[in-house]
């Protein structure tokens, strides 16, 4: 009697090989110190009235720069110095975004900035957190006083 060989087809072995890939390159991601990935850098003029703008006068400072990132830290920072630094986890990044989208926003932006609130929170909320743990992302806003 003889025995056959199974032979592993083309497409079995290129998926493979994609997957050998991917799982490489996440290794060195990670030994890297998973950095977050930057998805977006928005710059608005903001004026003395505004949560962010009046923070700004009181700190004396023309720009400010939030940079959020899903893996749970929002930072206001403007003239090198820290102005606001928030924390958060998955349970409560509902309160951080409803909080965060109030003070950081300028209403007529609120329409620009739902794609990626609701790409972050539909992660969140299917229970996969990918973003939160897997591979972060970092949203960059600059505003400027006017």
């Amino acid at each position: 009697m003889q025995v056959r060989r199974g032979r592993v087809s083309r497409r079995k072995k290129f998926l493979l090989g994609i997957l050998i890939f991917v799982l490489a390159a996440y290794v060195v991601y990670a030994v890297l110190g998973k950095p977050p990935v930057t998805i977006a850098k928005m710059r608005f003029v903001t004026g003395p009235e505004s949560p962010i703008g009046s923070l700004m006068v009181k700190a004396d400072v023309k720009t400010a720069e939030l940079v959020i990132t899903t893996n749970g830290t929002v930072t206001l920072t403007g003239g090198g110095k820290l102005l606001s630094q928030v924390s958060y986890n998955p349970q409560t990044l509902q309160n951080s975004l409803d909080l965060g989208l109030r003070i950081a926003v300028p209403q007529q932006f609120r329409l620009i900035t739902r794609p990626l609130i609701w790409l972050v929170k539909t992660n969140i909320a299917v229970g996969g957190a990918f973003f939160y743990y897997v591979i972060p992302l970092r949203a960059t806003v600059t505003y400027t006083l006017s």
